[in-house]
C-alpha cells in the first residue's frame, strides 16, 4: 500500500509531504539525492523549494534523514529514518 493512500497519516503530512516521504521510501534502502527526488519520482508538478521545505519537515517530524552528499557538499541526500522505516514497513 502506497503511503499516499493510508487516510490516517494525512492528518499529519501535507499532500506534498506524502509525496516525499513515499519517494524517499519508495528509494529504501539507497538513500536519495534531494536534487533527484523531482525527476527521479516524476513530482515534477512541484518546485525543488516546496519539495525542500517539506523534506525539511519530515525531518524535523523525525520520519528521514537528510545527510551531506560525500560526493558535493553542496547538496543533501534523503533517507528513511527508524522512525520511517517502522511507519514505512507497518503499511507493507
Amino acid at each position: 500500500m502506497s503511503i499516499v493512500n493510508h487516510r490516517a497519516l494525512w492528518r499529519e503530512f501535507k499532500v506534498s509531504g506524502l509525496l516525499v516521504f513515499d519517494s524517499v521510501a519508495q528509494a529504501y534502502p539507497q538513500d536519495l539525492p534531494q536534487s533527484q527526488l523531482h525527476k527521479v519520482f516524476g513530482l515534477t508538478e512541484l518546485s525543488l523549494s516546496c519539495l525542500a521545505k517539506h523534506s525539511r519537515e519530515l525531518v524535523s517530524l523525525g520520519y528521514i534523514t537528510r545527510t551531506k552528499d560525500p560526493n558535493d557538499s553542496r547538496q543533501f541526500r534523503l533517507s528513511l529514518s527508524d522512525k520511517g522505516l517502522v511507519l514505512w514497513q507497518s503499511l507493507q
